[in-house]
């Protein structure tokens, strides 16, 4: 009995087992009364409450709090033959969900009017004990298992915990990885999200689908974490209905590593080199560059020495108090350091991030001889490709500081210049006709009044593209990358046997469901219905790279090698994802809710990676030619996906956890 009675107020309770509904998601739910007297047929609303435990005896004085109203319905039977004896129901999905958060196996229910002061509203429900078994009140309940978070790990490994005991691991890009089981469904995804310990959300990913069981796994980008910072990050996974709760936090430290000194140049020579074979410059201002790289930050200060050749004297010292990683930084030396020529030198050069410091690098020396000639050429420009082989390139030689040239000896990729030509006025421009594609060296020397030869200088050229069926040529000493002297080519202390040859080396290759295009429409129609809409373009895809060092391999090249590497046609360097508004037909099933709601998409499959481009030079050392990263992909792809009550896969699984909410 529920509502007010001649005089006296009633309400019910039912106990309900839910035992088989912990933890699980309730999509929709009912419960049903066999309402078998009431004052008439006006419709009365009445209530079903999530209480407090029901005990046994219960009294009015001893009922239980009415915690959470959780529906109000008007169904109204029992009366005469208008609204005869019959079934009244009140939605209990809310009731139901409650119990299962709360992990009960008994959910407790109060039913009342909603009106206890209205004797219309009276009715009478039959209860577990009625005489028909077929009028004992029944819930319908429609549910879905979350999918469960296994196994968490790392890589680098490390245990999952929290506070002051979390391990450290040594990267600054760790893989997370989780494994999901669904019970009910064939596949799943996941997603991670890292934060800073103690504070803010730093980043997130959401991962392709894979079959249940399986782990996934999201790998944090470079240049968010830290070395020496403190970070946590969770999982939670998606069935195809329903997400999962968060997992509870991991927590570990990043190492702070040391940084390191990769690449070292005197310019103008652009070389760093020791003992007899050290650099000629014709200046007494030459400039210091170097590459320093830190595994766990973005960005160093440099530190430079430059030295007199038996190290007796430190001549003077600059400081690049922050300069990106895996970029050349320079220092000019100052007139005031007092570098004079027909004089040697050394430099080394020293990286700190704040914490750690590397150690000094190797010595580069250099001897001074501002009598060394000068070469330009306006065909063949220093540490550049141009022209072709067999066309005539004009060189001129200057005399730099020597006041008294007669002539110049030079000679095309011998170190021993034979060739004589006069100076008139100091200069003299000669002819030089490469044969060959590729790489070559001018030697040139001066000759005074007096037959006194300066010191040798050598300059570094390319004849023809740089590339050789389609690869770059890495036998130039050091090309440049932009106007200024910037060696990229530079050897490693990587002992290689495969002399001659160049090859791709692939690294944190992701295959990611992108989403372009994305339009929500609803269907509360009551019917199915099948539209075309235009479907808004959300964002734009590239077949790009970006390199960190190098500018040797073109863009199609490394994305044409991505392409071998996926095992996929991905589209060629420079094409791009429709940049419109698309057109997507489908048929839309009405319902309620997010039944009732579909997401009307566009989008493509994205492969990325990151890559070196590595030779193995002459000296059976290798060097790393050009380094960055790359991504392109396939074909596009449009649909739409209802929002519940379906398990998609492919591009509609993105589609519908960005969108459907």
């Amino acid at each position: 009995m529920l509502g007010l009675v001649s005089g006296d107020i009633t309400r019910s309770f039912a106990r309900w087992d839910t035992t088989d509904l912990v933890g699980k998601a309730i999509t929709s739910a009912t419960v049903n009364f066999w309402n078998w007297w009431s004052p008439s047929c006006t419709a009365k609303s009445w209530e079903i409450w999530t209480v407090g435990t029901i005990a046994d005896g219960i009294l009015w004085a001893n009922q239980p709090a009415w915690t959470y109203r959780e529906a109000t319905a008007t169904g109204t039977k029992g009366f005469d033959a208008t609204c005869g004896d019959g079934w009244v129901s009140a939605a209990a999905t809310s009731f139901f969900q409650r119990a299962a958060n709360a992990g009960d196996t008994r959910a407790d229910m109060g039913i009342r009017a909603t009106s206890e002061t209205d004797g219309n509203a009276f009715k009478q429900f039959r209860s577990r004990n009625a005489a028909d078994a077929t009028q004992v009140p029944y819930a319908v309940v429609t549910y879905n298992s979350y999918p469960v978070i296994g196994t968490r790990s790392t890589d680098p490994a490390s245990t999952c915990v929290t506070g002051t005991s979390r391990p450290t691991i040594d990267t600054t890009s760790p893989v997370l990885r989780a494994v999901v089981t669904d019970a009910e469904s064939p596949t799943v995804t996941a997603e991670f999200e890292w934060w800073a310990v103690g504070g803010s959300k730093l980043g997130g990913f959401v991962t392709d689908e894979v079959d249940s069981g399986l782990a996934l796994e999201a790998q944090v980008p470079t240049g968010i974490m830290v070395g020496g910072g403190a970070y946590s990050w969770r999982v939670r996974a998606y069935d195809g209905t329903d997400w999962s709760p968060f997992s509870s936090f991991c927590e570990f430290s990043v190492a702070n590593t040391a940084p390191e000194i990769t690449s070292q140049a005197t310019l103008p020579s652009s070389s760093c080199l020791t003992g007899p074979e050290r650099s000629v410059i014709n200046t007494t201002t030459p400039q210091l560059k170097s590459v320093a790289t830190d595994r766990d930050s973005a960005t160093v200060r440099l530190a430079f020495e430059v030295w007199t050749l038996d190290e007796s004297t430190r001549l003077g010292e600059i400081v690049q108090p922050s300069v990106p990683v895996d970029t050349w930084t320079a220092a000019d030396v100052a007139a005031g350091w007092g570098l004079t020529s027909a004089s040697s030198y050394k430099w080394r050069v020293q990286a700190s991030d704040g914490g750690l410091s590397s150690p000094w690098s190797s010595w580069c020396e250099f001897t001074i001889d501002t009598s060394a000639p000068t070469i330009t050429s306006s065909t063949y420009p220093e540490n550049q490709y141009a022209g072709s082989p067999g066309t005539p390139g004009s060189f001129t030689f200057g005399p730099a500081q020597r006041p008294d040239v007669t002539g110049y000896q030079f000679a095309l990729d011998s170190s021993n210049p034979d060739t004589d030509v006069i100076a008139a006025g100091g200069s003299a421009t000669v002819t030089v006709t490469p044969a060959s594609s590729g790489a070559h060296v001018l030697y040139v020397r001066s000759r005074d009044s007096s037959g006194v030869l300066s010191a040798t200088v050598a300059y570094h050229f390319g004849v023809g593209t740089g590339t050789t069926d389609g690869e770059p040529d890495p036998s130039l000493d050091q090309p440049y990358v932009d106007t200024s002297p910037q060696p990229e080519a530079t050897a490693q202390a990587v002992v290689c046997d495969n002399r001659g040859k160049k090859w791709f080396e692939w690294s944190n290759k992701v295959a990611s469901q992108t989403v372009t295009h994305a339009r929500r429409l609803e269907n509360f129609t009551g019917s199915d219905m099948t539209l075309t809409r235009s479907v808004t373009r959300k964002q734009t895809i590239t077949a790009s790279l970006s390199y960190t060092s190098g500018a040797t391999v073109s863009a199609s090249v490394v994305v044409a090698n991505l392409d071998v590497q996926t095992g996929y046609t991905l589209q060629a360097a420079g094409e791009k994802t429709t940049e419109t508004n698309i057109s997507v037909t489908a048929t839309m099933k009405s319902g309620s809710g997010l039944y009732g709601v579909y997401i009307f998409y566009g989008g493509t499959l994205v492969y990325s990676g990151s890559y070196k481009y590595q030779y193995c030079n002459n000296s059976g050392l290798m060097q790393t030619l050009q380094s960055g990263k790359a991504k392109s992909w396939t074909i596009e792809t449009d649909g739409a996906v209802r929002c519940r009550g379906t398990s998609p896969i492919g591009l509609a699984v993105k589609a519908k956890s960005q969108y459907c909410y």
